[in-house]
């Protein structure tokens, strides 16, 4: 899922917990750079967070939280602005048709005093 970036998470706690990659290489039995290609991937397997929680010092279903807590704002974020945008299309739907209905109305006013010019006898057809 596009949603969801462990790695992102993964690093916002070692940041926390300031454990740079280095240290946390140390701890997993890794290189740094190895740390370094974690936090650029989204997607990490289970063994791996897991791995990495402990060496950090963290619950695994921390990381899970988090995760699912930063898809959740995103999602919500997404749909506030498909909200707005469909909000914005109905005002301007709405501005149109208050328009039409104040022509409309002028043209039935028209009408009405043109109607009350004429008798009833000149406006209806001969028989």
């Amino acid at each position: 899922m596009q949603d969801i970036h462990f790695g992102k998470a993964l690093k916002e706690l070692a940041d926390q917990k300031k454990l740079g990659p280095t240290e946390i290489g140390r701890r997993m039995g890794v290189r740094s750079q190895s740390i370094y290609e974690i936090y650029k991937t989204e997607s990490v397997g289970g063994k791996m967070i897991v791995k990495f929680c402990n060496a950090i010092g963290v619950e695994p279903a921390v990381v899970f939280g988090r995760v699912v807590m930063d898809s959740l704002q995103k999602n919500e974020g997404e749909k506030t602005r498909e909200l707005k945008d469909v909000i914005v299309m109905q005002q301007r739907q709405l501005s149109e048709k208050d328009q039409q209905i104040a022509m409309l109305t002028q043209s039935l006013r028209n009408l009405t005093e043109s109607l009350g010019k004429h008798s009833a006898s000149e406006l209806l057809p001969a028989a």
